[in-house]
């Protein structure tokens, strides 16, 4: 197939290009005409010749194995276990059964057409009217399971083809299957995959499981009986271009700062060598304060929407392929569908023109169609030859999977990817960073049967079928409880049956963009958006603009308690002025940058500037409200809005009058701007664990660089684990419930093919070499460079010790009453305030007093209790795990027992009172909730203060007589 090539459309275009070669996998002599008996049946594919993977999948089947099948776009993956269902209804089994699951209705109706084709070729009863499939073949989910020929074929069907939510609404109405198909397991969390999988297992025992995937990294790591097979397919000569700009501005720039361009710093050899590091010399010329050079490469690589429209313009002319444009938002997809005439397919498009688009694109009538996330997965709608990414996604495994939707033909001689950078982004500075960051191995699925989440999704199917708590185990009623599904011991049917397996909660909150008093709707946002993206203070590059309001208003008239929300964005210069809370981050921001002058001279605060380069980058800090631990129902607001501040070029860093290094300087910047909403936010179910920490600095670097290190040995994702630092409390939990940090705490999971523990982690952590992956991976979730590795790589082996409790591993440290010439010094903080607490046994019982910060009132409290409350003087001692102001020392003279630093140096691990008592832990979370809800007075409070550190002074002392026992 010859068609439109990108070296020739783009020629008044500057572009770098990577070309990789033709990939080939032979294929085997066997044809599918030689494994089904084709008959008359005139369909090209059954003179398909077949790989070799797909001949193991049909062969492991048959052999009654269970298979996953993990392999690359177009490798015939469907065709593996569909050959395998007409081998055994043609060997003489016509009542075999195939169950086939997949993730979405879009990608189920294409599978069903692509079926229909087939099984009408091989002459079995199937019938088609629109969407509609009976006989045979049946489509079974929302749109079709009323249907009467539908719900008449169910029973005779070989092939059921529907969804997990369909299944969860009606599992009693599907047959037993032979064999159950789950194609793109990939597509769902690891906690939503297991529980889809065990639940099936459980339900069918004797059914035959085939699962399906192509990104799936880590098979190995499910059920022993499942047989894993890899799979790979042709591929033709791929070629990245990454558009910079305008051919004639472009080469005329290079000709008229030429002579500079060749010389040092900049070393460039010719123009392509130009063209190829344009995003380097441009943050060169800015280390040298290269004004001028740097102004010429900033107007031509910064694109305008007509820059955008002309490229894609080119690509309406490539008739016989299919190019696919991808935005970032639907806003964005919507604006440039309009201006070109370019059909939109996303989630607010109907279903009907999503499809018709579909068919359109499949039969040849359609050449272009742009797109956010609908057309990412699975989808085969022909001859992709093209995507056009207009920036590229955060995620690696998004760029995957929309690279994924091309080349999938055969007779396709190359494919193109068009890579259109709105703004400056590190990973794309030559494509050599461009390979590191998309060679990054797949993530993990973590297969976990004893989530908890999937013993929850089983509860609810049980009382769907039969709605008798006295059914249920103690668990399972427990887990319904903490989901609200039971209430006054009563089940509440609604709720559950209205259950829906995907957790998609509907984007009503509206994101206006305000520019020169013109407002602009540019997108739709959900609750959970907003809260961890959209506050005031939050920096939308995409946008150019800056969060400066956020207004709640009613549903509507008539649902006047619940709320949305608008979420005012303007540009840079308007939001710096219009509001006060961001005025004063930019103060603060010169204020940093004005100190770096005295290490660096040329720096000067240019606030949009920094914006644009990636300088600034803004993060919402989110905090999680939950009781206890463990598998917990939680409420996640907005805490604060943090500017991450970088500069611009590497200050040298001075050790005994001589330059050490060079290196980026980083600060942050803590906005004071108010956040939304301020009491419910987002509620879900997850794990999540509290740990109280030693005051260090760097424990924010210190956890990145633990999950770091979790996604390169286990796969982990980075997004799945993430933490708030609360006074002494950090709070870990995961974005979806995996049971990942219970299992790291129990230490008895095997990842990613290997063991998760403490002693495994550690040792890598000791070890991990920060190369360029590391530092790509890392800087994902720490936004500025700048960051001390080494130090952090102290800080998160710290933590480690914490996440995996090793203390009480290792330590059996029990809570015991106060000897009577024992003081317990100890502090903690809790919120913003620091609480220092003296307990000690007085007239039968723990008296508990708290002093204030003052060193003066700590001695004066140590005197008055030594001197009216202990029995024996003598032998009066002082335990504590908190470090004693040296001023208090000085003034009281009685043995102070360390015994953190006693524990350190017997155990080798830094400890805390609460790793050894999950009381502790509780009613720290309990503290930290009521500070948020502020439902109590300050008495009471105190009060409970107290109680807290009534528990933690015994716990000290049993921490005491452990060490003493081991002397």
């Amino acid at each position: 197939m010859s068609s439109c090539d990108s070296s020739k459309l783009l020629h008044d275009y500057a572009y770098y290009i990577e070309k990789i070669d033709k990939h080939t996998v032979p294929k085997t002599n066997l044809k599918i005409r030689d494994m089904i008996n084709c008959g008359e049946c005139k369909e090209d594919f059954c003179d398909f010749n077949l790989y070799s993977h797909q001949i193991q999948v049909i062969n492991k089947l048959e052999q009654g194995k269970n298979v996953i099948l993990t392999a690359s776009t177009g490798s015939g993956k469907t065709e593996a276990w569909f050959l395998y269902v007409i081998r055994k209804i043609q060997g003489g089994n016509s009542n075999y059964r195939a169950l086939v699951l997949y993730p979405t209705k879009a990608l189920t109706n294409n599978q069903a057409d692509r079926l229909y084709r087939y099984m009408n070729c091989l002459g079995l009863e199937v019938n088609r009217v629109g969407q509609i499939y009976s006989g045979k073949l049946v489509r079974y989910d929302g749109d079709t399971s009323r249907k009467k020929a539908v719900s008449s074929s169910l029973h005779k069907a070989n092939i059921i083809l529907t969804n997990p939510q369909m299944l969860f609404f009606n599992i009693r109405t599907i047959p037993k299957p032979n064999l159950i198909v789950i194609d793109e397991l990939d597509f769902y969390d690891s906690g939503s995959a297991t529980a889809l999988v065990e639940l099936l297992r459980e339900r069918y025992p004797n059914s035959q499981f085939a699962i399906i995937g192509g990104t799936l990294s880590n098979p190995q790591d499910f059920p022993k009986d499942f047989e894993f097979i890899t799979g790979d397919s042709n591929r033709p000569e791929h070629r990245y271009y990454i558009v910079i700009g305008k051919e004639n501005e472009v080469r005329d720039l290079y000709q008229k700062y030429e002579s500079k361009l060749s010389q040092p710093p900049y070393y460039v050899s010719n123009y392509e060598d130009f063209k190829k590091r344009i995003y380097e010399i441009y943050y060169q010329s800015i280390l040298n304060n290269d004004l001028d050079l740097k102004n010429g490469i900033y107007d031509i690589i910064t694109h305008q929407e007509s820059f955008i429209e002309d490229i894609l313009k080119l690509y309406k002319q490539c008739k016989g392929e299919i190019t696919i444009g991808f935005f970032s938002s639907i806003d964005y997809c919507e604006r440039y569908s309009r201006v070109l005439g370019v059909p939109a397919h996303h989630s607010k498009i109907r279903k009907s023109m999503r499809e018709k688009i579909e068919d359109e694109l499949r039969n040849g009538n359609l050449n272009m169609v742009f797109t956010v996330k609908t057309l990412m997965q699975g989808i085969d709608i022909g001859q992709v030859k093209r995507i056009i990414h207009v920036n590229i996604p955060l995620l690696v495994r998004d760029f995957l999977q929309r690279e994924g939707r091309k080349g999938r033909r055969e007779n396709i001689d190359f494919t193109e990817s068009i890579i259109i950078p709105l703004f400056f982004d590190a990973r794309i500075k030559n494509f050599n960073t461009l390979k590191a960051w998309i060679s990054i191995k797949p993530e993990s699925l973590i297969y976990n049967p004893d989530n908890l989440y999937v013993k929850l999704v089983k509860a609810i199917m049980k009382v769907k079928e039969e709605p008798d708590l006295s059914k249920l185990s103690k668990l399972e009623q427990d887990l319904l409880s903490i989901a609200g599904f039971i209430k006054d011991n009563q089940l509440n049917l609604r709720r559950i049956n209205n259950f829906a397996f995907y957790n998609f909660e509907s984007p009503r909150n509206t994101v206006i963009y305000i520019d020169n008093e013109k407002p602009i709707e540019i997108d739709k946002v959900s609750l959970k958006e907003m809260i961890e993206y959209y506050q005031i203070g939050s920096i939308d590059i995409a946008n150019k603009g800056i969060v400066t309001e956020i207004r709640r208003t009613p549903l509507n008239e008539l649902r006047k308690t619940q709320y949305h929300y608008q979420i005012i964005e303007k540009p840079y210069s308007e939001a710096i002025n219009d509001t006060e809370c961001i005025r004063e981050g930019v103060d603060n921001y010169r204020i940093i940058v004005e100190k770096w002058r005295d290490k660096e001279p040329s720096l000067y605060p240019d606030f949009e500037l920094d914006v644009e380069l990636g300088k600034i980058r803004s993060k919402v800090k989110v905090n999680v409200y939950f009781t206890g631990e463990g598998f917990v129902k939680y409420n996640e607001l907005p805490e604060k809005v943090i500017w991450y501040i970088e500069s611009r070029k590497r200050i040298p860093i001075k050790k005994n009058e001589k330059i050490k290094e060079h290196v980026y300087l980083s600060d942050v910047v803590e906005l004071k701007c108010k956040t939304y909403p301020t009491t419910k936010g987002y509620t879900g179910f997850t794990y999540a664990y509290a740990y109280e920490i030693a005051p260090l600095d760097g424990i924010d670097i210190g956890m990145i660089f633990l999950l770091t290190a979790l996604r390169l040995k286990y796969g982990v994702r980075l997004d799945l684990i993430t933490f708030n630092i609360t006074g002494n409390l950090l709070k870990v939990w995961e974005t979806s419930p995996t049971g990942l940090l219970e299992k790291m705490r129990e230490g008895n999971l095997i990842l990613n093919n290997e063991k998760l523990d403490f002693q495994t982690f550690s040792e890598y952590l000791r070890n991990v070499k920060v190369d360029e992956k590391f530092e790509t991976l890392f800087y994902t979730l720490y936004p500025v460079r700048g960051v001390d590795f080494e130090k952090a790589r102290k800080v998160a082996l710290y933590l480690a010790e914490k996440l995996f409790k090793i203390a009480r591993i290792r330590s059996k440290v029990v809570q015991t009453s106060l000897d009577n010439n024992v003081i317990v010094y100890d502090s903690l903080l809790i919120g913003d305030k620091q609480y220092t607490a003296l307990t000690y046994y007085y007239l039968g019982r723990e008296e508990v007093v708290l002093v204030s910060d003052s060193f003066r009132d700590a001695s004066s409290k140590l005197l008055e209790i030594i001197s009216s409350k202990i029995d024996d003087v003598e032998d009066i001692k002082i335990l504590t795990t908190s470090p004693i102001p040296d001023k208090v020392l000085k003034l009281i003279n009685v043995k102070l027992r360390d015994l953190r630093k006693e524990y350190k140096e017997k155990e080798g691990i830094d400890i805390s009172p609460s790793d050894f008592s999950d009381e502790i832990t509780k009613k720290e979370l309990e503290l930290d909730n009521l500070l948020h809800e502020r439902k109590i007075s300050e008495n009471e409070y105190i009060h409970k203060v107290k109680e807290l550190f009534k528990l933690r002074a015994e716990i000290i002392q049993g921490i005491a007589r452990y060490l003493d026992e081991k002397k």
